[in-house]
């Protein structure tokens, strides 16, 4: 009987083994889900700070290009006032060339 009672001692003890590692593999999964939400939401947070600076990065280059296309177009407007027959010459020449470049194609 000694026998049958260590083997049915052996078998708790197993069975109770079983258990804790069943608990220990939900544990680990709930870790793990938890692991994954976690590094989604960072992900998540980087990729909108980097959208945002992103986004602000574009909108002062566009400033930028606004500011300049506005400078360039006044300096045109003087520059064809202070001069207007130059202006003119340099639009015909323009025109003649870009005439010619495009006649042999």
């Amino acid at each position: 009987m000694a026998a049958a009672d260590e083997k049915q001692d052996a078998v708790r003890a197993l069975h109770d083994e079983v258990a804790r590692l069943r608990a220990d593999i939900a544990a680990l999964g709930r870790d793990l889900r938890n692991l994954g939400a976690a590094a989604a939401g960072t992900a998540t947070h980087a990729a909108e700070s980097g959208s945002e600076r992103l986004k602000a990065d574009m909108d002062e280059a566009m400033s930028t290009l606004r500011r300049r296309g506005e400078e360039a177009l006044r300096d045109a407007k003087a520059s064809v006032e202070e001069r207007p027959l130059f202006a003119v010459l340099v639009a015909l020449t323009v025109g003649f060339v870009l005439g010619r470049i495009l006649d042999r194609r």
